[in-house]
């Protein structure tokens, strides 16, 4: 664990557009498989809660040597563009590291 990182994860949460979880999860996940991509050590999951009146979604976001500032700079900005077409308003970041 990196001593300026302290082991930092993102949780983002989003609520999904009526009918688009399926393409929202398509295409979260190849975003997702690309940054893992660029940054070795990173381990990145899409997690859903299904309501009657609505869905949502939490990305989960880890480093082996936790979240540094270009990785979580990444996640907001790409994040953002890659869930447009399928958020039903923003997506929420989230900040936590371990409580040791």
């Amino acid at each position: 664990m990196n001593a300026t990182t302290g082991g930092r994860r993102l949780f983002v949460y989003w609520r999904v557009v009526p009918g688009a979880l399926s393409a929202a999860k398509e295409a979260v996940s190849t975003w997702q498989l690309g940054l893992q991509g660029r940054w070795p050590g990173s381990r990145m999951t899409l997690w859903v809660r299904q309501e009657p009146a609505r869905t949502m979604v939490m990305e989960i976001h880890e480093h082996a040597d936790g979240v540094d500032a270009p990785l979580e700079q990444a996640v907001r900005g790409e994040g953002d563009a890659a869930t447009l077409a399928f958020r039903d308003g923003g997506r929420h970041v989230e900040v936590f590291t371990p409580l040791d």
